[in-house]
């Protein structure tokens, strides 16, 4: 393992379970946007 992979894997085990579940949370909101804006800009451009 590099030193990065260690620090990541010590930054990792600090958060609580709880912290993980809103960080896959929040990424799933980011997802869901994104997901939102994709397919309205595909709406869009079949409209025009």
């Amino acid at each position: 393992m590099t030193e990065d992979e260690k620090e990541d894997v010590v930054e990792s085990q600090k958060l609580s379970k709880r912290d993980k579940k809103e960080i896959e949370e929040g990424a799933c909101v980011n997802c869901a946007v994104a997901t939102f804006i994709l397919m309205f800009l595909v709406i869009v451009s079949m409209v025009l």
